[in-house]
């Protein structure tokens, strides 16, 4: 064994028993085991709980080191929790090779549709869906996440069978920002033949098109009021093309003849 080299013994706390030995170069080793340190032995995450000697100077001159370990336990399954209480399956085509643009809209994996316009054609299947999201809420909450969640996948194709054009959608309202297009956090491309848009209003809306047809209309909204001309347009959009703007997670459903709509949409978005 070569000055460079310390000769590892690794210790089980919980039984008092030599459980592996290893060389390992030096310079692999911290400078000194003062820190929280936990190590992957063979698939498993082990804590250091006390290091012989503590610091390298040492364990360099005298070539061993022996570390006391205990085992970090796995996770139960049955205590996994989520952050959402339901997702979609249907995830959008990512073009791998379009290169980054700091004018695309970047989003969470998870909150694609999460809230988005849907064709009163698949009322049943809303109904089944928000069926299992709401038996999420009632059965698998757990003061800080769910336990388990829905994974939408109940309507793929939420425009299918209307003609919603895209240049429509855009003169609804006036608009402040133009996106190049959509991206995932950390995804390594723009999500195909997408688009995004902010209207002065604050309302964000996104989703993709094909030769100018909406495939998926979705939305987002950080203002607590939206101006009237755009809440006024968002119940025109519904009402001329049979939809309802449905909030998955928040099983919220909102229909342009509902009464009080201003206050309804509210509710719904924010």
């Amino acid at each position: 064994m070569s000055s460079s080299t310390v000769r590892v013994e690794f210790m089980n706390v919980t039984t008092g028993s030599l459980f592996g030995i290893c060389d390992l170069p030096a310079e692999n080793l911290p400078e000194a085991f003062d820190a929280p340190t936990t190590l992957s032995i063979q698939g498993e995450d082990w804590k250091v709980v006390e290091a012989e000697p503590q610091a390298k100077d040492s364990f360099r001159k005298t070539g061993r080191l022996r570390l006391h370990l205990t085992r970090v336990p796995m996770p139960d399954p049955a205590e996994v929790m989520y952050s959402l209480p339901s997702v979609t399956k249907q995830l959008p085509v990512i073009e791998q090779n379009s290169t980054y643009n700091p004018r695309d809209l970047e989003i969470h994996e998870d909150d694609w549709r999460q809230m988005e316009f849907v064709s009163l054609a698949f009322a049943n299947e809303m109904e089944k869906s928000l069926d299992e999201i709401r038996r999420v809420h009632t059965e698998c909450w757990k003061r800080v996440g769910w336990t388990r969640m829905h994974v939408r996948k109940e309507i793929a194709h939420p425009l299918q069978g209307t003609t919603l054009f895209l240049d429509e959608v855009k003169a609804l309202c006036p608009i402040s920002k133009r996106f190049n297009g959509l991206r995932f956090e950390g995804a390594t491309g723009r999500v195909a033949d997408s688009f995004a848009f902010t209207t002065v209003g604050g309302m964000t809306f996104y989703g993709r098109s094909d030769d100018g047809i909406l495939r998926e209309l979705c939305m987002m909204s950080k203002r607590f009021e939206t101006p009237m001309v755009e809440v006024n347009a968002i119940q025109k959009i519904l009402q001329r093309h049979n939809l309802v703007l449905v909030n998955w997670c928040r099983l919220q459903t909102l229909r342009w003849d509902m009464p009080n709509f201003p206050s309804e949409f509210a509710y719904c978005v924010l």
